[in-house]
């Protein structure tokens, strides 16, 4: 096992102990001290941050267990098959924040006590599934550059905790947990600018820890691209073959702001749907069309090619040629 999944494994199991022995305990009270809850559950968020990084890339659907949007969600398994949607119920940290904060609801202490033990319980999960990986090192660091991505579109905006925004903080200990695992990939003799990022954003986030004064621009360009793409340079210089995922963002993306970062391929049912210079090219044509009333068979004609989606690239051009007569 190595220095990284143990590292991991002891940070899931303090943050079951904690929720078991601290945030179970206040919220079990008949009579809640809601200062007190509060103050245990913003720990809890803390030591979450810690291995979110881990848990999200390697364990998605187990990690929205523990800290998923706190609205219900429209899942489907297969895009081409309406009878697989599913409503998934949300749970975690962010449904028991509305519990708490900003005032603690009385009438919600059932749904609040069962919440938290769904918090142990999907942790243990985690705790087996974790115990049993083998963590690769590209895979380690495209999770870290992915967990600096989170950080700056859902972290330092308060988006995963609205209600306590307690941003800055939380984010700050994400980014120390990353500095602990990327300082074992750092040459210290030839590369230490990733790690004097690190550090510094880190102080960033601890001296302005305002939600509404901090300033998200001047945190992104200073430091959140530049340890992205130290990340990014980390997995380059990796030796070995790296599996290539389909993703709405590309692995290869240094930045969130990339001109290529992001794959609008990635949510295509299949390859004969993604985008080619065919479909672009008929995209711009049809916009430039300035007029529809065409002949009744024609217009026919028309409605019934693009209702096949566009499938390849022959109809794509079959269809160009045909709107080159208006």
């Amino acid at each position: 096992m190595s220095k990284i999944q143990k590292e991991a494994l002891n940070q899931l199991t303090s943050f079951q102990d904690y929720v078991k022995d601290s945030l179970l305990f206040e919220v079990s009270k008949d009579k809640i001290d809601e200062q007190r809850v509060q103050q245990v559950f913003l720990k809890s968020r803390l030591l979450f941050k810690k291995f979110e990084w881990i848990a999200e890339y390697f364990s998605a659907d187990l990690t929205k267990r523990l800290n998923g949007p706190p609205v219900q969600e429209i899942e489907n398994a297969d895009l081409l098959d309406s009878s697989l949607v599913r409503a998934a119920d949300p749970m975690g940290l962010q449904v028991i924040e509305q519990f708490i904060f900003p005032k603690h609801n009385v009438a919600e202490k059932k749904n609040l006590v069962n919440e938290t033990r769904h918090l142990i319980t999907n942790t243990a999960y985690l705790i087996s599934f974790f115990a049993d990986q083998q963590l690769a090192d590209w895979r380690i660091l495209d999770a870290a550059k992915l967990e600096v991505f989170r950080i700056i579109s859902l972290g330092i905006t308060g988006f995963d905790n609205p209600l306590s925004l307690n941003s800055m903080e939380e984010s700050s200990e994400s980014l120390k947990s990353l500095r602990g695992v990327l300082r074992l990939y750092v040459n210290k003799k030839n590369n230490t600018t990733l790690l004097k990022d690190l550090d510094a954003s880190i102080e960033y986030l601890n001296r302005n820890s305002d939600f509404n004064s901090f300033d998200r621009a001047k945190f992104i360009k200073s430091f959140g691209n530049e340890i992205s793409a130290g990340i990014a340079q980390l997995e380059d210089d990796l030796p070995g073959r790296k599996i290539k995922y389909n993703r709405m963002l590309k692995q290869e993306a240094r930045t969130l702001f990339d001109s290529v970062a992001f794959n609008a391929d990635a949510f295509s049912p299949g390859p004969e749907f993604h985008v080619t210079d065919a479909k672009v090219g008929l995209g711009k044509r049809l916009f430039m069309i300035n007029r529809f009333l065409v002949p009744a068979q024609e217009a026919v004609f028309l409605v019934t090619i693009l209702n096949w989606h566009l499938q390849t690239d022959w109809l794509s051009t079959r269809i160009f040629m045909f709107l080159q007569n208006y």
